[in-house]
């Protein structure tokens, strides 16, 4: 590790190209965590948006939104489950069919 570093600070090119590389490191990653900020925030926005024309009202109160929030996701998981077991299960019932031929 030591013998990098030495070539890196006595070779002025070197350094030069690690900067950059290293630039381009931190830049891609901040457009990651931007690309993730901005799909969060639409995301929000459209929940927002689906409650405003609903007719609900926004909970002000942060244990009943966690709450309700946790409990949305459990169905969700579940529903998702579901789905996936009958999707393993026409899986095996179709291979099952198709070596008995």
């Amino acid at each position: 590790m030591e013998s990098i570093i030495n070539q890196l600070t006595s070779n002025p090119l070197y350094l030069v190209i690690a900067a950059i590389l290293g630039v381009i490191l931190v830049v891609g990653i901040i457009k990651k965590v931007l690309k993730i900020v901005a799909i969060l925030a639409v995301v929000l926005i459209a929940f927002l948006s689906f409650l405003h024309f609903t007719g609900q009202k926004v909970s002000t109160d942060t244990d009943k939104l966690k709450k309700s929030v946790s409990s949305k996701v459990d169905k969700a998981r579940e529903s998702a489950g579901k789905t996936v077991d009958n999707a393993i299960q026409s899986a095996k019932d179709y291979i099952t069919d198709e070596l008995k031929q």
